[in-house]
């Protein structure tokens, strides 16, 4: 006699199974991350120190002594070839995307706040996700240009004569 299984796999109600199972799992994590939190705000009424009148609090000092170590400036960004193969325009391509990069992380990108509130979390709960996404817009400008070949072969433009220098 063969046993069916109870939920078929990759249905509704086998990952609605499996998702109640990885609460179940995580349940006394997240109440001693929220009593964490709970003690860090200084807020009255925490697990074991009910009774007791807090005159310091000793869990806000001590993250934040530890919380510059985890997060103290904005990293650099870093762009590598893949496999260390490539020519100058390669290289030179990668210079050009690491220094965007860069720019857009200290210039558009608030990097320090979302560094400084993961380290936090880490160091209140004991486990922080990083999570930093660019979401690039692209402009398409067309504008019609009539080039012409001057007497040199090189292509002109008819209202900046001067400044075209494709070839």
């Amino acid at each position: 006699m063969k046993i069916k299984p109870l939920v078929e796999l990759y249905t509704g109600p086998y990952w609605k199974s499996q998702i109640s199972l990885a609460e179940e799992r995580r349940k006394k994590f997240i109440e001693a991350a929220e009593e964490s939190i709970r003690i860090y705000n200084a807020q009255k009424d925490v697990g074991i120190l009910r009774d007791t009148e807090r005159r310091l609090n000793v869990w806000w000092y001590c993250v934040n002594t530890l919380l510059p170590a985890y997060y103290s400036s904005t990293p650099k960004a870093e762009v590598m070839l893949r496999k260390r193969s490539g020519g100058a325009m390669h290289e030179a391509s990668a210079v050009i995307l690491e220094r965007n990069i860069q720019y857009q992380m200290d210039m558009s990108f608030n990097f320090d706040q979302v560094g400084y509130s993961a380290a936090l979390q880490f160091l209140l709960t004991g486990q922080a996700i990083l999570w930093a996404r660019y979401d690039f817009e692209m402009e398409e400008d067309q504008k019609e240009m009539v080039l012409f070949a001057n007497d040199e072969g090189k292509l002109v433009d008819v209202e900046r004569p001067m400044k075209v220098q494709w070839m």
